[in-house]
């Protein structure tokens, strides 16, 4: 497979900081978002760590057929943990991080935090990720018939990088087709653009930075309160 991206992050309408983060690397076919947490000091810091470490140590775990996202994402969390602790005692800093990576014709994903990825495909959008917060949490526990869940519910993560000194990581893949689209985005873009609208602009578009830019606009049009930030992977045959 071949493959084409484009990635950009914006400081939205209202934030003073942007604190958000991407990576593309089209050589190892690597790919991340990260969103440092604005209710920790210190959000961007961690998110520029986050995403330096990848570029420092994708060639080691996401090398070729390498695919150790827990190691990789374990060695960052202990180093944004410590800086935490160092630079914050007793409180931290923190940052979400989703990381892809395409390795001849599968995609592979590592993800912590309630950043997320998507799948583009024949006119369908289809999550890769599940976000880590208190509402989802409680709505996989007990349904979703929670119909007055506080609204910081959804912005309360359950796991993150640097917060804690071990971290949890989802790790999955998928096979990869011809035409496919990947979305890697923090939630200032989905906070206000559906996923519908998502889908037709990224069809709309031929090329990841034409789908990437209008997908900007679609959330500044929408008064984009917070960063917003993504990554665009065009999958194309060989």
């Amino acid at each position: 497979m071949k493959l084409s991206s484009f990635g950009i992050s914006d400081i939205g309408r209202v934030r003073a900081v942007n604190e958000d983060r991407v990576h593309l690397d089209d050589e190892l076919h690597v790919y991340a978002v990260a969103d440092g947490l604005g209710g920790l000091p210190g959000g961007s810091t961690a998110s520029e760590m986050t995403v330096a470490h990848i570029r420092e140590w994708a060639p080691e775990h996401l090398a070729e057929a390498a695919r150790d996202f827990k190691q990789l994402f374990a060695r960052i969390n202990e180093t944004v943990h410590a800086e935490g602790q160092r630079l914050h005692p007793g409180i931290g800093i923190g940052t979400t991080l989703t990381c892809v990576k395409a390795w001849q014709d599968t995609l592979f994903i590592g993800h912590v935090g309630d950043s997320s990825a998507y799948l583009i495909r024949r006119g369908t959008l289809s999550p890769l990720t599940e976000d880590h917060t208190l509402a989802a949490e409680l709505e996989s526990r007990m349904g979703s018939d929670w119909e007055e869940m506080p609204e910081y519910f959804y912005h309360t993560l359950t796991r993150c990088i640097g917060q804690k000194d071990t971290v949890e990581v989802d790790e999955g893949e998928i096979p990869l087709q011809d035409g496919d689209r990947i979305l890697l985005c923090t939630d200032g873009l989905t906070k206000v653009v559906g996923h519908e609208d998502i889908l037709n602009t990224i069809e709309a578009n031929l090329s990841p930075e034409a789908a990437g830019r209008s997908l900007i606009e679609d959330a500044l049009k929408e008064g984009a309160p917070d960063n917003v930030s993504l990554v665009l992977v065009y999958v194309h045959a060989d």
